[in-house]
Protein backbone atom coordinates (compact mmCIF):
# COMPACT_ATOMS: atom_id res chain seq x y z
CA UNK A 1 0.00 0.00 0.00
CA UNK A 2 1.11 3.49 -1.24
CA UNK A 3 0.81 6.25 1.50
CA UNK A 4 1.34 9.95 0.28
CA UNK A 5 1.79 12.80 1.95
CA UNK A 6 0.64 14.91 -0.79
CA UNK A 7 -3.32 14.41 -1.06
CA UNK A 8 -3.42 16.43 -4.32
CA UNK A 9 -0.32 15.33 -6.35
CA UNK A 10 0.23 16.12 -9.96
CA UNK A 11 0.63 14.08 -13.06
CA UNK A 12 4.15 14.60 -13.16
CA UNK A 13 5.13 14.55 -9.40
CA UNK A 14 3.82 11.29 -9.59
CA UNK A 15 5.41 10.30 -12.68
CA UNK A 16 8.49 11.59 -10.95
CA UNK A 17 7.50 8.87 -7.50
CA UNK A 18 7.05 6.42 -9.88
CA UNK A 19 10.43 6.75 -11.58
CA UNK A 20 12.60 7.60 -8.25
CA UNK A 21 11.06 4.26 -6.64
CA UNK A 22 11.92 2.32 -9.97
CA UNK A 23 15.46 3.33 -9.73
CA UNK A 24 15.65 2.49 -5.70
CA UNK A 25 14.10 -0.73 -6.63
CA UNK A 26 17.25 -1.56 -9.34
CA UNK A 27 19.57 -0.07 -6.80
CA UNK A 28 18.23 -2.51 -3.81
CA UNK A 29 19.03 -5.22 -6.52
CA UNK A 30 22.98 -4.12 -6.63
CA UNK A 31 23.43 -4.29 -3.70
CA UNK A 32 22.93 -8.40 -3.68
CA UNK A 33 25.97 -8.39 -5.28
CA UNK A 34 28.78 -8.53 -2.83
CA UNK A 35 30.70 -4.97 -1.93
CA UNK A 36 29.99 -1.75 -2.33
CA UNK A 37 27.20 0.65 -4.33
CA UNK A 38 29.07 3.96 -5.20
CA UNK A 39 26.11 6.74 -6.13
CA UNK A 40 25.81 10.14 -6.73
CA UNK A 41 24.05 12.73 -4.66
CA UNK A 42 21.33 12.65 -7.67
CA UNK A 43 21.46 8.85 -7.10
CA UNK A 44 23.25 7.68 -10.27
CA UNK A 45 25.19 4.44 -9.67
CA UNK A 46 28.75 4.78 -10.62
CA UNK A 47 29.75 1.42 -9.65
CA UNK A 48 28.64 -1.89 -7.93
CA UNK A 49 30.49 -4.58 -6.16
CA UNK A 50 32.97 -2.16 -5.52
CA UNK A 51 36.00 -2.55 -3.33
CA UNK A 52 36.38 0.61 -1.63
CA UNK A 53 40.53 1.06 -0.24
CA UNK A 54 41.44 3.54 2.07
CA UNK A 55 43.21 6.28 1.39
CA UNK A 56 44.70 6.77 4.78
CA UNK A 57 46.02 3.92 5.77
CA UNK A 58 47.79 4.53 8.58
CA UNK A 59 44.55 5.50 10.40
CA UNK A 60 41.85 3.41 10.97
CA UNK A 61 39.19 4.43 12.84
CA UNK A 62 38.65 2.32 16.23
CA UNK A 63 35.37 3.63 17.97
CA UNK A 64 32.18 5.48 16.29
CA UNK A 65 29.13 7.77 18.30
CA UNK A 66 26.26 5.29 17.84
CA UNK A 67 23.18 5.96 18.73
CA UNK A 68 19.46 4.94 16.97
CA UNK A 69 16.21 7.13 15.79
CA UNK A 70 14.41 7.12 18.93
CA UNK A 71 13.28 9.58 21.25
CA UNK A 72 14.52 7.51 24.34
CA UNK A 73 17.81 6.53 22.57
CA UNK A 74 21.37 7.73 24.15
CA UNK A 75 24.10 8.31 22.54
CA UNK A 76 27.46 6.03 23.48
CA UNK A 77 31.09 5.56 22.13
CA UNK A 78 31.28 2.26 21.01
CA UNK A 79 34.33 0.46 19.71
CA UNK A 80 33.36 -0.31 15.71
CA UNK A 81 33.93 -3.79 16.16
CA UNK A 82 30.61 -3.97 18.09
CA UNK A 83 28.96 -2.93 15.32
CA UNK A 84 29.09 -5.25 12.36
CA UNK A 85 31.95 -6.80 10.69
CA UNK A 86 33.94 -5.73 7.47
CA UNK A 87 30.77 -3.85 6.09
CA UNK A 88 30.88 -1.43 8.82
CA UNK A 89 34.69 -1.08 9.18
CA UNK A 90 34.86 -0.49 5.73
CA UNK A 91 31.95 2.07 5.67
CA UNK A 92 33.62 3.81 8.56
CA UNK A 93 37.05 3.94 7.12
CA UNK A 94 35.54 5.29 3.71
CA UNK A 95 33.48 7.95 5.61
CA UNK A 96 36.85 9.17 7.89
CA UNK A 97 38.54 9.35 4.52
CA UNK A 98 35.90 11.28 2.48
CA UNK A 99 34.28 13.33 5.59
CA UNK A 100 31.51 14.50 3.38
CA UNK A 101 30.24 11.17 2.08
CA UNK A 102 27.98 8.59 3.93
CA UNK A 103 27.42 4.99 4.20
CA UNK A 104 24.40 3.54 4.29
CA UNK A 105 25.33 -0.36 5.34
CA UNK A 106 22.57 -2.87 4.92
CA UNK A 107 22.46 -6.15 6.62
CA UNK A 108 21.37 -9.76 5.75
CA UNK A 109 18.73 -9.11 8.23
CA UNK A 110 17.66 -5.94 7.42
CA UNK A 111 18.78 -3.79 9.67
CA UNK A 112 20.33 -0.57 8.04
CA UNK A 113 23.03 1.81 9.65
CA UNK A 114 23.94 5.32 8.68
CA UNK A 115 27.41 6.03 9.00
CA UNK A 116 28.77 9.44 8.78
CA UNK A 117 31.25 12.35 9.48
CA UNK A 118 30.57 14.57 12.78
CA UNK A 119 32.02 17.62 11.91
CA UNK A 120 31.33 19.34 15.48
CA UNK A 121 32.59 16.08 17.37
CA UNK A 122 35.34 15.18 14.61
CA UNK A 123 34.80 11.50 14.47
CA UNK A 124 32.49 8.81 12.91
CA UNK A 125 28.70 8.34 14.09
CA UNK A 126 26.55 5.54 13.31
CA UNK A 127 22.53 5.57 12.97
CA UNK A 128 21.66 2.58 13.87
CA UNK A 129 18.18 0.47 13.13
CA UNK A 130 17.93 3.37 10.88
CA UNK A 131 15.19 0.90 9.12
CA UNK A 132 12.85 2.44 11.20
CA UNK A 133 13.91 6.32 9.70
CA UNK A 134 12.11 5.04 6.81
CA UNK A 135 8.87 2.98 8.16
Amino acid sequence: MKISLLPNKSREYEKAETKAEESLRVIAQLTAVDGAVLLTENADVLAFGAKIKPVNVDYKPTEAIVSEPFETSQEELKELFHLGGTRHQSAAQFVYDQKEAFAIVASQDGKLSIIYWDFDSKNVRVIQHAEYIFA
